[in-house]
């Protein structure tokens, strides 16, 4: 069945180059490789995502950015990077030729996914810019703690803490903002990830 089904959307894609039988094609190869692991079905999907990242059509934009930010959401943590910067450079793809068309809250809740995601990996650099993409594009309160956590990461605890303080009273997926961040240093000591300044932020917002 499975291979029946590849033949078509091949046959489908030979005319066509539409999103959404990449897309179904993709998630075809990915029901492959986990029924029989080879390299042969990851290279297909690599392929699959640089041609998708190649159509130019706003209905295929909007497909192929809704595919890879939802895969992100849904993806194991090692892999929510690739799907999340896929998922933005179709973003920007939208916002340059289809500036009519508003994608701006969903293009910053992936650059805001995206941040978090960098800093659990230690690119800490890349989350700080990522961070303030974000928030360039929706100005709320969840864009703020990765600014906060981003700037602590990156050794700039005055420029952390000052976003910390301002906001620490505000409600962020019905915590407080204090809350929020002293959660995520919790979770990032879990994943290996400490800094000295971790402490001077607890024992400023436990006071």
């Amino acid at each position: 069945y499975l291979n029946i089904a590849l033949n078509l959307y091949n046959k489908l894609l030979s005319k066509h180059k539409k999103a959404k039988y990449f897309i179904e094609l993709h998630e075809l190869y990915l029901n492959l490789q986990e029924l029989n692991p080879t390299d042969k079905y990851i290279d297909e999907t690599d392929i699959i995502v640089n041609e998708l990242l190649k159509l130019t059509g706003e209905e295929d934009l909007l497909n192929g950015a809704d595919f890879f930010y939802r895969k992100g959401i849904d993806s194991d943590r090692s892999i929510k990077i690739y799907y999340y910067s896929n998922a933005i450079i179709l973003f920007e793809k939208i916002i340059v030729d289809y500036p009519e068309t508003n994608v701006t809250d969903d293009a910053s809740s992936c650059y805001n996914n995206l941040s978090l995601e960098q800093l659990f990996n230690k690119q800490y650099p890349e989350a700080l810019i990522n961070a303030k993409k974000g928030l360039a594009l929706k100005d709320d309160e969840i864009r703020y703690t990765k600014l906060a956590l981003a700037n602590l990461l990156n050794n700039k605890y005055d420029e952390a803490i000052s976003i910390i303080l301002d906001h620490k009273d505000a409600q962020v997926n019905n915590d407080l903002f204090s809350v929020y961040i002293l959660n995520k240093l919790v979770e990032f000591e879990e994943a290996g990830i400490t800094h000295p300044d971790f402490e001077k932020v607890r024992e400023l917002l436990e006071q």
